[in-house]
């Protein structure tokens, strides 16, 4: 068989993830770029909507490079994301209509929310709790625009 050159995705993807390795180690390092979780999330909720299995899996590895990078609990982002979008979001598109308040709820979701659910994970395990600053509010505002603009 030979090789259709039309068909990149699979090289597309890892140029995806390469890059997003890239960036997340620079968002680590210079506090003003966004980690990009609810960027991540809505991708997450999207693959899942759609049941596109390769862009599932591709953000499932982002996401565990988020929580390698920033030091969370392994899959706790995708047992986080798992449990918003079969439990909590369905309840949300239920009762609010608006397009971007509900885009800006998964941004604050995101982080805020992951943020109580590893403080939830830290005390039921006896680890220590992890740390919020106020450089979230500027991350849900960026990351809000982001989304926006997708």
């Amino acid at each position: 068989m030979q090789r259709n050159f039309l068909d990149q995705n699979p090289l597309g993807a890892l140029a995806l993830l390469a890059l997003f390795v890239v960036y997340e180690s620079l968002s680590s390092i210079y506090l003003l770029m966004p980690p990009l979780l609810g960027l991540l999330l809505v991708h997450f909720m999207r693959s899942f909507e759609k049941q596109h299995l390769p862009s599932l899996f591709l953000v499932s590895i982002m996401l565990l490079f988020f929580e390698v990078e920033k030091g969370y609990l392994f899959a706790s982002t995708l047992f986080y994301f798992a449990f918003l979008y079969h439990s909590i979001i369905p309840r949300l598109k239920h009762y609010i209509h608006c397009d971007n308040c509900l885009k800006f709820i998964y941004i604050v979701l995101a982080y805020i929310g992951f943020w109580l659910f590893s403080l939830l994970i830290s005390k039921m395990l006896a680890i220590p709790s992890p740390d919020i600053d106020w450089y979230i509010l500027y991350y849900i505002v960026i990351e809000f625009i982001l989304v926006i603009l997708l």
